[in-house]
């Protein structure tokens, strides 16, 4: 089985997302917490996806949501979510290089 990990920065991604749905949508916010969990189940079983924004990383659209997952693997057992991004975000404008 595929162990998943979160980066510090996917964490406060997720984290931040997810509280600011919260605040007008708290089911929303359940809705979005179970697709990405979804997502990722999917992604373990069967990986899928485009290039990411950097080398070695992949990049998913979280179904009905407007985020997507990037992530890497990190071994062949080991599946990293490096970020939890919004569709509408310039993602040349990320530091992809900063850590939280």
């Amino acid at each position: 089985m595929m162990r998943v990990v979160w980066s510090p920065r996917a964490l406060e991604d997720a984290s931040s997302a997810l509280a600011f749905i919260d605040q007008e949508r708290p089911h929303n916010a359940l809705l979005v917490r179970e697709r990405v969990s979804k997502s990722i189940a999917l992604l373990t079983s069967s990986q899928y996806g485009q290039p990411g924004p950097v080398a070695g990383t992949f990049k998913v659209f979280v179904h009905k949501t407007s985020h997507f997952l990037v992530y890497r693997f990190a071994g062949k057992d080991t599946l990293e979510i490096v970020a939890f991004i919004h569709a509408a975000r310039d993602w040349t404008a990320i530091d992809w290089e900063r850590q939280p």
